[in-house]
């Protein structure tokens, strides 16, 4: 029986003889540690119009002015944003 050194050597000698396999893994960037935690502006601008709306749909008044920040949010960061039109029909929901 052969020691467990010989058997690591003759493991990397047979690696090191055969045919290297592309990798694919090599081609991927990493995400940026920015990219990771900071949503795009398009899925920040979707996800305040969609926390709005499911606050309005606990039909509360805490969840209303939760709602209300929401959409004002939104007002400021997105004022002509793709989803102006929801937000003014989610605040006329509200009046």
């Amino acid at each position: 029986m052969s020691s467990p050194k010989e058997q690591g050597s003759a493991r990397a000698q047979a690696m090191a003889s055969s045919t290297p396999v592309p990798s694919t893994t090599s081609e991927l960037q990493p995400a940026s540690p920015a990219s990771a935690v900071r949503p795009t502006g398009s899925e920040r601008e979707r996800s305040l119009i969609d926390q709005a709306r499911r606050a309005i749909e606990a039909r509360n008044a805490m969840a209303n002015v939760e709602a209300l920040r929401l959409l004002n949010t939104h007002a400021r960061e997105f004022p002509r944003g793709r989803l102006v039109a929801e937000r003014e029909a989610l605040l006329r929901q509200l009046r």
